[in-house]
């Protein structure tokens, strides 16, 4: 890079005590610059510099502040502050923190709202900044191309379980144990329904959260819904910027087969896991799929593990055939009496 200060350079500066605020605005952009190059490898551009002097011209006190920029076309800069460090150096009274960079490849579009929309979407489900396993999450996706193909996914650890029919692939990974993965690879191209990726991971979000609400509400002990929360993929997770900007981390609830669910919702539950079931069921949250949706755990309760349809008609009856007579005669009783 031309005219720029390397970093044996950046010791000798001084940001608490600022002798010459034009000196120190420049010798800024020269560091912002040379990390944005050397650790994102992303070129500067003159649009991005300009807007970078505006920044610390206009707002010099502003610290820690996520910053939308937008650069050429298509391409978004802003959302978080990327590390202990940028926090620590704030408190020198720094004028500008450097910002995470998030690529949104299915949402390549010159209309910002599109942008906005997603970020106002995943805001409320992304996992929590201290969550005991957001710094292995960290050091898993800092490797470039992690969810490129399955070979990189397996490359880096993980343990593929399924690949749905949603084009959504299903893992664990054994240094985030307790947690299962649901995620698209870069190489996916397959969209269900013309919708992006990442929105159906939210609808997941969206459909847990509303059942456990009702979960909470009716007391409900014989059903269950995972905890689920979005990961904000790092930038530097794919060599050409992630094409997916998050994936689903859900809690696991160590399920039974498919022989063994079918066995539990023919034979063990009682009447008052079908209360349960219609008290959900009936708002259209969930499924009517019991055997491969919510099917029986080791913990001796049935979860709720496909949400991806936050509300939707569902038709009753389609519970008849996974039950017994005696049950079906009492779920029948159950939709003709409400």
């Amino acid at each position: 890079m031309n005219n720029t200060l390397y970093p044996s350079e950046f010791k000798s500066w001084s940001f608490g005590k600022v002798g010459d605020a034009g000196v120190a605005k420049k010798q800024f952009l020269s560091l912002l610059e040379y990390m944005l190059d050397s650790i994102f490898k992303l070129k500067i551009s003159q649009p991005l510099k300009n807007t970078m002097t505006h920044f610390t011209r206009k707002e010099p006190n502003n610290r820690l502040k996520p910053v939308l920029l937008k650069i050429n076309r298509s391409l978004f800069v802003g959302q978080t502050l990327v590390c202990d460090f940028l926090r620590k150096i704030s408190k020198t009274r720094i004028f500008f923190a450097l910002l995470c960079l998030l690529s949104i490849k299915p949402l390549y579009t010159e209309n910002p709202h599109a942008i906005q929309k997603m970020h106002r979407s995943i805001s409320p489900y992304l996992l929590p900044s201290d969550h005991p396993i957001k710094p292995t999450l960290d050091l898993i996706f800092a490797a470039p191309g992690v969810l490129k193909n399955e070979e990189t996914l397996l490359n880096q650890g993980f343990n593929v379980i399924t690949t749905g029919g949603s084009y959504v692939t299903i893992a664990r990974h054994p240094a985030v144990p307790g947690y299962v993965f649901k995620l698209y690879y870069d190489e996916e191209t397959r969209i269900k329904d013309n919708t992006p990726h990442w929105e159906w991971l939210v609808r997941r979000c969206i459909g847990a959260e509303k059942i456990r609400k009702v979960i909470k509400k009716k007391k409900c002990h014989y059903l269950t819904v995972p905890d689920k929360w979005l990961y904000l993929l790092p930038q530097e997770s794919s060599e050409n910027f992630s094409s997916q900007p998050i994936l689903l981390i859900a809690t696991d609830m160590e399920i039974e087969n498919e022989h063994i669910t079918k066995k539990a919702w023919k034979y063990l539950i009682t009447f008052q896991h079908l209360d349960e079931l219609y008290a959900i069921i009936k708002h259209g949250y969930g499924t009517v799929g019991l055997v491969r949706n919510i099917p029986y755990t080791k913990n001796k309760v049935f979860a709720f593990t496909d949400t991806e349809y936050p509300v939707r008609p569902l038709k009753l009856e389609r519970v008849y055939p996974y039950l017994s007579k005696e049950m079906q005669r009492y779920w029948d009783t159950l939709i003709r009496q409400n």
